[in-house]
């Protein structure tokens, strides 16, 4: 063999081995890519979820607090009507039931 054909056969062995690191490079960054992508969706739809979670858990701890703030309205003013018929019952009874058209009791 001439040393011009030895350089030759090895300058093809050099490239098919290049081509296959090449290719083993591309395969590689593609499945990367791809779980990346994969990774990203399901994280993006547990944040959508937990996110409608936190929304119905605000909706709920709201709706509870208006129902004991309901509650302590009425308590108060059942409280008053009777504080009203026991202690100079026109002048409060006229000041309680002002209070309650004003903010739309009873």
């Amino acid at each position: 063999m001439s040393p011009v054909m030895a350089v030759t056969e090895n300058t093809k062995w050099l490239r098919v081995a290049f081509a296959i690191v090449a290719t083993a490079f591309s395969a590689s960054a593609t499945i990367s890519v791809l779980l990346f992508r994969r990774k990203s969706r399901d994280l993006n739809r547990r944040i959508r979820e937990l996110e409608a979670s936190l929304k119905a858990s605000l909706e709920k701890c709201a709706a509870e607090r208006q129902g004991r703030t309901r509650a302590q309205q009425v308590c108060f003013l059942s409280s008053m009507k009777e504080m009203c018929f026991t202690i100079e019952g026109t002048v409060y009874l006229f000041l309680l039931s002002d209070w309650c058209v004003k903010n739309n009791s009873l």
